[in-house]
């Protein structure tokens, strides 16, 4: 009787592990809330790039090694704390720069984790069915999500407006940031944080043939690329102190 129940508790073990949730390929940009546990979702991104770069090329076929270039990588930095009259006083930056390497650092602030390789086909977050191919994260070491990035590029303006046009809808009017002469920044409140948009739009030339003559056949498509943040209001401060890597656009103070 005792090996039946015992029996009975491994297939109930069996049956709650097969059916959990497995673990989020792609980001729902709504779900990024403070509590967002940024380090469980890049875990198995990040082990799988450090195994793709421990993997010699000598042992994979040309076809595997063709393959593996079509990856995504990602990479995991630590932040520290470092004090110094050349800004100010204290300030976050990557304990693995290279001008931070013979310095002693006053504690860890957290991790940052970012895509470093991908392309136009690659689905990494997603808002209102709107899919972005790249996402980076920052989070306190204590778990806390401090701020995201992820970046949209396609060819139509299509994107640019359903995301502006249900970010108005949700969080109301946006206030606008931008500058003169400068790409367009939309600012909205969402709770404790804040989400910033900024679409920059660039004529591109893609060359498809060059005849005997040196003549070009030259394709040309306008290139939207659209730039969403978002990051904790409390952590502003912070932010502005860090020196690696570009986790919010604008402030007002």
């Amino acid at each position: 009787m005792q090996n039946l129940q015992l029996y009975k508790v491994a297939v109930i073990i069996l049956v709650v592990i097969s059916c959990s949730a497995p673990a989020e390929k792609i980001l729902d940009l709504e779900k990024a809330g403070t509590d967002f546990n940024a380090g469980k979702f890049f875990k198995d991104k990040i082990e799988q790039t450090n195994k793709t770069i421990a993997t010699p090329p000598s042992s994979m076929s040309k076809k595997e090694a063709l393959k593996k270039l079509d990856e995504n990588f990602f990479a995991k930095d630590t932040l520290c704390y470092y004090t110094s009259e050349a800004f100010d006083g204290r300030y976050i930056d990557s304990k693995s720069d290279y001008s931070n390497r013979n310095k002693k650092h006053e504690g860890v602030y957290g991790y940052t984790y970012r895509t470093i390789s991908w392309n136009k086909n690659d689905s990494l977050a997603v808002l209102k069915g709107i899919y972005f191919q790249t996402l980076n994260m920052f989070e306190t070491a204590k778990g806390e999500l401090v701020s995201v990035r992820a970046t949209n590029e396609s060819y139509s303006d299509s994107n640019h407006t359903k995301i502006i046009s249900y970010l108005k809808k949700k969080y109301g009017t946006a206030k606008k940031l931008s500058k003169d002469n400068e790409a367009e920044v939309l600012q909205w409140q969402a709770n404790d944080m804040t989400i910033q948009l900024k679409t920059t739009i660039e004529n591109v030339e893609e060359v498809l043939s060059i005849d005997m003559d040196g003549k070009k056949e030259v394709k040309k498509e306008t290139e939207y690329t659209i730039e969403y943040y978002k990051f904790t209001n409390k952590y502003l401060k912070d932010l502005k102190t860090v020196k690696i890597g570009r986790w919010y656009l604008d402030s007002d103070d």
